[in-house]
């Protein structure tokens, strides 16, 4: 074999090579990229849920704190003396009740 034949050939296995490389290097690259618009759209799902789970945190704290006035409430001799009037009926000795005739 000549050298010129040699030298030919050795060309283009280097650019064979080469576009080898770049075409793998392209194929990874495009991967990156679809991996990260797909990271992108997790991240923004993840956003949008932690914002509902601290609005329904908010939420359940508020509650928490209307049901411990109520449990305070509740233990109040005003609350006794109305469920005392209104369920069960009770009065003071001195107080009369006028009741609406049918």
């Amino acid at each position: 074999m000549s050298m010129k034949m040699k030298r030919r050939k050795r060309k283009y296995r280097n650019r064979a090579a080469i576009i080898g490389i770049s075409s793998v290097a392209l194929l990874l690259l495009g991967i990156l990229f679809i991996q990260g618009i797909r990271l992108q759209a997790r991240a923004s799902r993840y956003a949008e849920r932690e914002e509902e789970l601290t609005q329904q945190i908010a939420e359940e704290e508020q509650r928490t704190e209307e049901i411990e006035e109520l449990r305070k409430y509740m233990q109040t001799d005003r609350y006794v003396e109305e469920v005392a009037r209104d369920k069960l009926g009770l009065v003071y000795p001195d107080e009369k009740i006028f009741k609406p005739e049918e």
